[in-house]
């Protein structure tokens, strides 16, 4: 019993660590496209549009396969 307790605790932690890592890179995206002194830096942009949807696929993945 304890060990599923255990298992169930990782993983929301590990979940609520990607969420957080999600809403910063969030932040960062949105700073790199409003540069009012230099601009969009899009090359910034892409790389951290395309870690988010890494971790938009994963977290999907989570919660199909634990959660169904």
């Amino acid at each position: 019993m304890q060990t599923i307790v255990l298992a169930r605790l990782h993983e929301t932690s590990d979940l609520l660590r990607r969420v957080s890592r999600m809403q910063h890179l969030s932040k960062r995206l949105n700073a790199q496209m409003s540069s009012i002194t230099q601009g969009p830096d899009i090359v910034k942009a892409a790389n951290s549009l395309h870690e988010l949807g890494i971790y938009m696929c994963t977290i999907i993945t989570y919660h199909f396969v634990f959660l169904h």
